[in-house]
């Protein structure tokens, strides 16, 4: 998905929310710049990336708490609800600052003095400016987020699965 169309909508919204301007508009500075429509897919590297971590960290942390809440006599749907929650968490601490590297390449490509970025010199730079609490401005926000996209997934399928019968 991030090579397909991902990485260029992440792209855009990137722009987007660090600017005054809309989609169509941010879309065209993208593509007006040296690169071309092949702007759009920057980032692919660490987006993909960062999507196969972040869904490693969901399936381990999912699955152990799934095993903790069976463990405390609760039941599939506690259980799906509870997992996806903290599986949710879990990708935030991995996702935010991938994503706060992800966004300073797209949004600084083609300034003065950013020229040689990569993901490992925009968090050196950030951790030397900031922190380590710089690499996860917004978690608090990337944690709900995650936790309630996932706490509703996994309860909706297991609701299916079972309380519906749609799955065997």
């Amino acid at each position: 998905s991030d090579i397909t169309g991902g990485t260029p909508l992440e792209n855009i919204k990137c722009r987007v929310t660090t600017s005054n301007k809309n989609p169509v508009q941010c879309t065209r500075d993208i593509v007006s710049q040296p690169g071309g429509i092949l702007n759009l897919w920057s980032g692919t590297r660490s987006r993909t990336m960062e999507g196969a971590v972040q869904g490693a960290i969901f399936l381990c942390a999912s699955v152990a708490t799934k095993r903790y809440v069976f463990a405390m006599g609760g039941s599939n749907n506690a259980a799906a609800f509870v997992a996806g929650v903290v599986g949710g968490v879990a990708q935030a601490v991995i996702l935010t600052p991938s994503t706060m590297a992800f966004t300073s390449l797209n949004v600084n490509k083609h300034k003065p003095g950013y020229e040689n970025d990569n993901e490992f010199t925009v968090a050196k730079r950030i951790y030397k400016e900031k922190g380590l609490g710089g690499l996860f401005v917004g978690a608090d926000a990337m944690a709900a987020r995650q936790a309630s996209t996932w706490a509703s997934r996994t309860l909706f399928t297991e609701l299916c699965r079972t309380n519906l019968q749609l799955v065997s």
